[in-house]
């Protein structure tokens, strides 16, 4: 058979370890990126779509998977030394990993203002963090009342599921995928980190399509700006790699690679932080915080890495102003890229993750096209009508950076915010940063109830009575803030 002939002919190799495959399938997630940028830029439907290039080579990447491991022939398969070219277990790895770097590099940036004051959230900062959590515990509510539905049609759907449609739409697949495995793990959902990851990969089509349909809408009103070939983006950006008080571009050592060692510096300091606190939890003794809170620990893993980046940035800030320390490190172009890298590897990871046989199951088909199609629709209408209020001087770029990035991710806001503010003159960006950072205490509710939501349909009702709760008293405050002033 073709299978025993493709992996007897490859030759063992000496020295074919774990780290070997890890490289391997990095390589090959790198070769996936290649290959969806050329089909981004040649195939006339993806380029007129706004699907981002990571979102097409994760489906492409999810093709190669199940072609290169049986999943389309059963009788072809390439395995080395008796590992699969390419793993789940890698590829949940890269997906967990990549969105902690990621966050640690966007933390990072802003060096430049630490010696002028402290790290602080501007004033608009609640009302944005409000917003966010408000499409979260939308998401959340309507996801909960779906499944609790679909639970009395399919055995296979627990009540519970529906709460990965705020972790996979809201908050992305990193996120996603931790949440689908603490249901898997500890609840006993079978399929949770395919649906979590599958919902994920729905919100970047949701974030495309629905973003597609208010463009259009505000082309035929003349609202969208020129297309042009320059960036400003990029070439302010390129003037300020070697900016005031920086270090040099070229010295004993990289820029780029300082930059890669204060980001796995916060990292390590972060694991550090979540291993004591997961040893204060084993030492107490309780029950409901061992079983719980470890998982939400290891599995929220970003939120801890924002914090100790912030605590970076202030200890910075001190060093700088009492003179200790005479040069910023840190630059926000190479933060930027750093943090492209790790989410762009974040997106095709997480989809080349899904396991195609369980989505095939008719319940779970059914389940995961209801929560995508109903998430969706809910979303876009509600930001429709808050961004109206609460951002009356720009409300179009910012339903286009909040929808985007409250079915996908930041950087899939960003992409629907450059095709009506290329140039980021509204405040839409910082918007969405600094609401995010707002949205960590405003929304830590909704991240506890992740370790009490599964344990039966009492604590399910408290939860959604909780839910319903916080969203109406954040709206109750959205509808009576005072309208902004216009940004000067």
């Amino acid at each position: 058979m073709m299978k025993s002939i493709l992996t007897s002919s490859l030759r063992p190799f000496s020295d074919f370890n774990t780290f070997w495959s890890i490289i391997v399938q990095f390589g090959l997630i790198m070769t996936i990126l290649l290959l969806a940028n050329v089909l981004r830029r040649r195939v006339p439907l993806l380029k007129k779509s706004l699907l981002p290039v990571a979102v097409i080579g994760g489906f492409l990447g999810l093709f190669i998977k199940y072609f290169v491991t049986g999943g389309i022939f059963p009788t072809f398969e390439i395995i080395i030394d008796g590992t699969p070219l390419i793993t789940r277990e890698v590829l949940a790895g890269f997906t967990y990993h990549a969105i902690a770097i990621g966050f640690a590099a966007l933390t990072l940036k802003g060096m430049d203002q630490l010696n002028e004051g402290p790290v602080r959230l501007k004033a608009n900062a609640v009302k944005s963090g409000m917003v966010i959590v408000n499409s979260y515990l939308l998401q959340g509510i309507l996801g909960l009342f779906i499944t609790i539905a679909f639970s009395f049609l399919f055995t296979s759907i627990p009540e519970f599921a529906g709460f990965l449609l705020p972790m996979g739409f809201g908050q992305g697949p990193g996120q996603a995928l931790s949440v689908g495995s603490i249901f898997t793990n500890t609840a006993g959902f079978e399929f949770g980190i395919d649906m979590g990851l599958s919902i994920a990969a729905m919100g970047f089509l949701a974030a495309s399509i629905g973003g597609v349909i208010y463009l259009n809408q505000l082309k035929k009103q003349g609202k969208l700006p020129e297309p042009t070939e320059s960036s400003m983006e990029a070439a302010s950006e390129s003037t300020v790699l070697e900016g005031n008080g920086q270090i040099p571009l070229v010295d004993a050592v990289d820029k780029l690679t300082i930059q890669i060692a204060i980001i796995g510096l916060v990292y390590f300091v972060s694991w550090i932080v979540i291993y004591g606190l997961e040893q204060l939890i084993l030492a107490s003794n309780v029950t409901f915080l061992i079983n719980n809170l470890i998982g939400l620990l290891y599995g929220f893993n970003f939120i801890i890495v924002v914090f100790m980046g912030m605590l970076y940035k202030n200890i910075t800030r001190t060093l700088l102003r009492r003179k200790v320390m005479k040069r910023i490190y840190t630059n926000d172009f190479l933060l930027n890229r750093v943090a492209g890298l790790a989410f762009d590897v974040m997106m095709i990871a997480s989809i080349m993750a899904i396991d195609i046989s369980v989505v095939l199951e008719s319940g779970f088909v059914l389940t995961l096209l209801t929560l995508a199609v109903v998430g969706t629709f809910a979303t876009y209408m509600y930001l429709r009508f808050i961004t109206q209020r609460v951002y009356p001087y720009y409300p179009e770029e910012a339903f286009l950076v909040f929808f985007g990035t409250m079915t996908g991710t930041a950087s899939t806001g960003v992409a629907l915010l450059r095709e009506k503010d290329p140039y980021f003159k509204t405040p839409a960006t910082n918007d969405i940063v600094y609401g995010s950072s707002m949205a960590i205490p405003l929304g830590f509710p909704l991240l506890l109830f992740v370790g009490v939501v599964y344990q039966g349909w009492v604590q399910l009702a408290i939860v959604l009575a909780i839910l319903i709760t916080i969203f109406s008293v954040y709206h109750f405050f959205l509808q009576r803030s005072p309208q902004q002033k216009k940004n000067k």
